[in-house]
Order: structure tokens, then C-alpha cells, then sequence
């Protein structure tokens, strides 16, 4: 069913042509085509709506009202939340984002050094040639490629398998895509209110 500010706005236009705004109708709907991937839980400028929830707070909403996507957004997010382990406070997203800045910092720490090792080469004055300076890295990649791509791998490893990096990046989808859209649909219908 289509509440009523959804039904209102479904074939509204744009008051300034320069914004180019349009709310785009789904077939065989009235709704916007966003409405397909975002909920009503968004909309809070519109109290005809079913109310959702806000994330961290336990707003004591029935789950048995949820329709799909609200429900599949809430245990996205309760995995999301979820404490890593028994032994930890940290939640996965947490751990993910350590285990993420982990793999940054190695990968970083690898570039650098093969910079490092470049300007080295450059500036070295017994490399008096541009085959010489070549030589003189290639020397260097050849002896510490293998360590250096070996700790980054090690990292991504780490990210992945502790991080839960997979797992977690298909909820933070899950999230995304219906909290995004909801926002996009939310501006365009502000934006032309406040026209």
C-alpha cells in the first residue's frame, strides 16, 4: 500500500527546470522507481509513513510489521553491530576496520619502500647513467618484491579471514543500497518542496 505523501508526490515535477529533478515512475506503480530499493523507514519529514527504526536505538518496533527490506536492513545491521567475539567488545565492523587499515598500512609501507629504493638509485652518484640507476633498482626489486608483497598479502589474508572482510562487506551492500536510495529519494522530494 501507498502511503499518502508517496501517492502525492509520485508525478511531481521540478518548479525550477534548472534542477533538473524528476521523480521517475515505475511501471504499474505510482511510486517513485527508487521506492523499489529503499524504505519507508527514512522518512522522517513524513509522519504518514510507517515508522522504521534508528540504528542503535532499540525503538521496540514489532519485527512482524517489517516489511522485507526494512527486516533484511535491521539484521544487516544487528550483524553489523554484533560484538567480533566472546572475548572482545569490539564489533565487526570494528575488527573490519582495523584489519582494513592493517592491509592499508602494509600496502603503503611497500610503495614507499620501492620509492625509497628508486630515489636512492636516481641520487646514488656511482649511477652516473640511466642504465646504471635501472640496474641498481632492479638489483633492490629483485631482492625484497617477494618480503614486501608477502607482508601486504599477509595482511589482506589477515582482513579477510579475521576482518570477516567478505561477510561484511555484503551487509555493508545490504545497507547501503537501501539506506542510500532512501536518501536520494528523500532530497529530491525536499529539494522540490523547498523550491
Amino acid at each position: 500500500m501507498i502511503c499518502r505523501p508517496c501517492l502525492a508526490f509520485s508525478s511531481v515535477q521540478p518548479a525550477d527546470p534548472s534542477l533538473g529533478v524528476t521523480l521517475l515512475l515505475s511501471p504499474n506503480s505510482v511510486q517513485p522507481v527508487s521506492n523499489r530499493y529503499r524504505t519507508h523507514s527514512f522518512r522522517a519529514d513524513y509522519p504518514t509513513c510507517r515508522a522504521g527504526h534508528t540504528t542503535g536505538v532499540d525503538d521496540g518496533i514489532d519485527t512482524a510489521v517489517l516489511d522485507d527490506s526494512e527486516r533484511r536492513y535491521q539484521a544487516a545491521m544487528n550483524w553489523l553491530t554484533a560484538p567480533a567475539g566472546p572475548n572482545t567488545d569490539k564489533t565487526r565492523i570494528d575488527l573490519y576496520r582495523d584489519k582494513q587499515t592493517k592491509y592499508t598500512d602494509a600496502f603503503e609501507r611497500k610503495i614507499k619502500a620501492f620509492d625509497d629504493a628508486l630515489d636512492r638509485a636516481m641520487k646514488d652518484p656511482a649511477n652516473n647513467t640511466v642504465s646504471l640507476q635501472r640496474a641498481a633498482y632492479d638489483k633492490w626489486v629483485g631482492e625484497n618484491q617477494k618480503t614486501y608483497n608477502n607482508h601486504v598479502q599477509a595482511a589482506y589474508m589477515d582482513w579477510v579471514t579475521l576482518g570477516k572482510k567478505e561477510e561484511v562487506e555484503y551487509y555493508f551492500a545490504i545497507v547501503d543500497n537501501d539506506s542510500a536510495m532512501s536518501r536520494v529519494e528523500a532530497s529530491k522530494v525536499r529539494r522540490f518542496i523547498n523550491a
